[in-house]
């Protein structure tokens, strides 16, 4: 550890966050929110560093928007986001190293011995293991988990197999992950961007004796220029937009059939991309009268020529955070009942949780807002008033607070600093 200030208190945090996607050419939601959390702190003055695996294999140093980030050598058969095909039994390699990787941990000592955080932030564990939290520990680095999929549970990390949800851990990835679930009190604090996915993995075991539980939402950007106009008229046909990876789990191929359904009451906008064969077959399902598929665009090409964002995953997913960017831009939700989606899309209030697989729950939810008139203004301007409490400077503010609890408890403080106020 660096020598603290003269009160005991560090002014300016290091920070490592180890993750695995971190600046890649796959796109997530979790690598985004990441990304925004780096940058949050550093504008509070606060320094961030990455650790990650490297796409190719070698180890490198540089700088991503102010972020250094380091990257490890080889530390495992492949990359575990390179969406290439790979033999059963490569799997099988990977998977086996993945549940506590010597590699990683050796690695993970000597950079951390040399870049001497004061905290280490763990997220996207695929490609890395549980063996970093021991690395951390062995050199006195608090930890600080941060749960935004199932790896600790799942042997593939998203609790579903051949793109169909699983209803319960199965004892395969129970036996596996036996070595995962007793390292998890290696962590200092763990945090969950759900209520949801936290309690899950409290549920299973996980995370005993941990002092710290927390749930913090991911926050997304605030927009340039303040907020937008509030919507105050549903068109009589009303414009739905699904924003996100193309995939079966999320439920797409369900909203698609059912915004066919409702031809001439609805009309409905993908954007996004996915595997070519799926995407192809969304296609031909689509109608063209009512589906346009817009490819790859961005939240503020997006979000504005819409009047709700569709989300209707079939899998828990623990928390969407495009959920968080349609209310910043003042856009109601429809959602699955699923996951994290019912802490933050309140019926009525800032949208609707339905089944897509049932064509006439949504037919029910616009005939709703058609026959009320009032109910999609207040919507809107409800949707805004939640993106403040979703806003990423809360989730900087949030954070940055439990960082200075963890480094009080270790010893690191000798009393909690002062934090400058939140918007």
């Amino acid at each position: 550890m660096r020598p603290v200030g003269k009160l005991g208190v560090v002014d300016q945090m290091r920070l490592l966050f180890i993750s695995a996607n971190y600046q890649s050419r796959t796109i997530g939601g979790a690598q985004k929110s990441i990304e925004l959390l780096a940058g949050g702190l550093i504008a509070r003055g606060h320094q961030a560093m990455v650790l990650k695996p490297s796409e190719h294999g070698k180890s490198a140093h540089s700088i991503f928007n102010g972020v250094d980030v380091h990257e490890y050598g080889r530390t495992n058969l492949y990359w575990p986001f390179d969406q290439r095909p790979h033999s059963k039994l490569a799997k099988l390699g990977f998977h086996s190293l993945d549940l506590w990787n010597p590699l990683v941990y050796r690695q993970t000592v000597d950079l951390l011995k040399r870049l001497q955080p004061d905290i280490v932030h763990s997220n996207v564990l695929a490609g890395t293991s549980v063996s970093i939290w021991q690395a951390a520990r062995s050199v006195g680095i608090p930890i600080v988990h941060t749960l935004r999929d199932y790896y600790l549970l799942c042997i593939n990390s998203g609790m579903q197999k051949g793109g169909v949800p699983c209803e319960e851990v199965c004892r395969g990835c129970s036996v596996a992950k036996k070595l995962a679930r007793s390292t998890t009190g290696n962590c200092s604090a763990v945090v969950g961007n759900s209520a949801f996915i936290l309690n899950e993995h409290l549920r299973h075991g996980y995370f005993k004796g941990v002092r710290h539980r927390k749930v913090i939402f991911t926050g997304a950007e605030e927009l340039d220029g303040g907020s937008p106009t509030p919507r105050t008229v549903l068109p009589r046909l009303p414009i739905l937009g699904y924003f996100g990876r193309l995939s079966p789990s999320k439920g797409v191929l369900e909203l698609v059939r059912a915004a066919n359904a409702l031809k001439g009451s609805v009309r409905l906008l993908v954007g996004g991309a996915g595997d070519s064969a799926f995407v192809a077959s969304l296609k031909g399902e689509a109608d063209p009268a009512v589906v346009e598929f817009l490819g790859t665009t961005t939240p503020a090409a997006f979000y504005p020529r819409i009047d709700l964002l569709c989300l209707p995953s079939l899998w828990p997913e623990p928390l969407s955070r495009t959920i968080m960017e349609a209310y910043t831009y003042g856009v109601p939700v429809l959602a699955s009942p699923t996951g994290g989606s019912p802490e933050v899309v309140i019926p009525r209030e800032t949208g609707f949780l339905l089944d897509f697989r049932k064509p006439e729950e949504l037919a029910d939810a616009i005939s709703q807002l058609h026959r009320d008139v009032m109910l999609y203004p207040t919507m809107a301007a409800n949707s805004l008033i939640m993106s403040q409490r979703l806003s990423l400077s809360r989730t900087v503010c949030d954070y940055e607070a439990l960082y200075r609890d963890v480094l009080v408890d270790a010893g690191h403080l000798s009393q909690p600093a002062e934090t400058r106020e939140c918007a």
